[in-house]
């Protein structure tokens, strides 16, 4: 028999609450690279000077 682990109860009703609200839910790879693309256009409008 499985048993559910506290972290991943907790997590299944803080994403339930965020869906509630209208958060989108997003994958961990997706988030990832969204991330990597806004550091990389943070730097290359500070190289460019904007």
């Amino acid at each position: 028999m499985n048993h559910p682990t506290e972290p991943k109860t907790i997590q299944s009703r803080i994403l339930a609450y965020a869906q509630e609200i209208d958060w989108t839910y997003m994958p961990h790879a997706e988030s990832g690279t969204r991330r990597e693309v806004a550091a990389l256009s943070l730097i290359l409008s500070w190289r460019a000077g904007v």
